[in-house]
């Protein structure tokens, strides 16, 4: 991180609540959304053979409608070539970093957050309007919604289940003050309610959910009725979380049936772990399979970006196994974010390196690898696309065929408070 203050992305994760993807597009949210159906395209070509297919072979489960099943990332068939723009601005007066992005059919929620390298968290969620044709309305933007949350946090894990919004885990100051509470709020008409402390089902309220580690920075994946929370950075021990928690959901009424406890490897029957511990990373659910791409280890002046992928496997009862290194991408990268579509991972921006204390390089590179028909992952190389400005750290939505990003890090000149959007035609 870049300080005990350090920008964490993994809660930069879109949440869609209704269909809004474009063409043949998943129904469901981004990482930690409700899955999708996979999309209803022939799957991608496996493209040509790299050195790394060896090491990415094994048989994966495709979608509902013969694409690949994603996990709820926004997916679309038949892209050419992305072009990146400069959409606006946030009516945010400091940019903001660290912070839910939450999309429902009216809005775009940029969820508390911190002010870049400031010791305090939020407490504030600004609201951006939708236009008419379901993009992006930045002139009707708000800097302090009607939505609150009862503490102030950055660095939340996000999930939705049917109409429920999750807020897990999260920081709320310092080094020392990671949380393993659980936030609930419910979409009503299109706007998001205020969160209040998410309960179990069946026992009136009285339990509370709550992670059985406190971290921040986590990857949160939600695949069939499972919400899966994956490493992150904690407090207790001051260390990166190489550790594995899952609950389950209700999928109809959006509500927690257990609490979360450690995931367990189906194939071994011990604890589910990551291959090594990493936060600040990019998780998503091709087929059969989960991937973990980058992440940051260590905190303040130790702070690094690095450039593993991770790789796990879903049974056909969602039960996730511990995770493998199976490659690496062409560098270093922390906090980017992704599209896919039945064919192509896009990895847009992120960091490359930490650069303590508060001031982060960030790259404008996209890169591109090519998802198999069984959710397999081909080498990566860099597109020859460009995002229009370096920027890591961004909170993203996608909507349509467009992905924006609020806020983040730009290049090397410290944060942004623009919005830019990468059109997918």
């Amino acid at each position: 991180m870049i300080s005990a203050r350090t920008i964490a992305s993994g809660l930069f994760r879109l949440v869609l609540l209704t269909t809004i993807g474009c063409g043949r597009s998943s129904s469901g949210g981004g990482a930690g959304g409700v899955p999708g159906s996979g999309g209803t395209g022939s799957g991608g070509a496996g493209g040509s053979a790299t050195s790394m297919d060896a090491a990415f072979a094994g048989a994966g489960d495709t979608g509902t409608g013969g694409g690949i099943d994603t996990g709820g990332i926004p997916v679309d068939a038949g892209i050419s070539s992305p072009v990146s723009s400069v959409a606006g601005v946030t009516c945010d007066t400091i940019p903001r970093a660290a912070f839910a992005t939450i999309a429902t059919a009216k809005d775009v929620y940029l969820v508390e957050g911190i002010p870049i390298d400031a010791p305090t968290p939020l407490s504030s969620t600004a609201m951006i309007g939708r236009s008419t044709d379901g993009g992006l309305d930045p002139a009707t933007c708000t800097s302090m919604s009607a939505v609150t949350v009862p503490i102030a946090e950055y660095a939340m894990g996000v999930a939705t289940v049917a109409s429920a919004v999750y807020l897990i885990g999260g920081n709320t100051t310092g080094a020392t003050t990671t949380q393993s509470a659980v936030y609930r709020s419910d979409i009503a008409d299109g706007s998001l309610s205020s969160f209040r402390v998410a309960t179990l089902s069946g026992d009136g309220g009285i339990t509370p959910v709550v992670l059985q580690t406190s971290r921040y920075g986590q990857q949160v994946i939600q695949t069939q009725n499972y919400i899966y929370v994956i490493g992150g950075w904690s407090s207790v021990g001051q260390t990166g979380v190489a550790s594995i928690e899952r609950a389950q959901v209700d999928p109809v009424t959006g509500d927690f049936v257990t609490n979360f406890a450690p995931a367990i490897d189906p194939s071994t029957g011990s604890p589910a772990m990551m291959a090594v511990p990493r936060f600040d990373t990019v998780a998503l659910q091709l087929g059969s399979w989960v991937y973990i791409l980058g992440g940051q280890t260590d905190i303040g002046s130790a702070a690094q970006c690095h450039n593993e992928i991770q790789r796990a496997s879903l049974d056909v009862n969602g039960n996730l196994s511990s995770f493998s290194q199976v490659g690496a991408l062409p560098g270093t990268l922390c906090s980017p974010a992704t599209y896919v579509t039945s064919g192509t991972l896009y990895v847009l921006g992120g960091l490359t390196a930490i650069n303590n204390p508060g001031n982060p390089i960030a790259t404008d590179a996209v890169l591109e690898a090519a998802i198999a028909a069984d959710g397999t992952l081909g080498a990566f190389a860099p597109s020859a696309v460009k995002l229009s400005y370096p920027v890591g750290s961004a909170g993203s939505a996608t909507l349509g065929n467009t992905v924006y990003l609020f806020n983040g890090f730009k290049g090397t000149t410290g944060a942004t408070t623009s919005i830019q959007a990468i059109t997918f035609p």
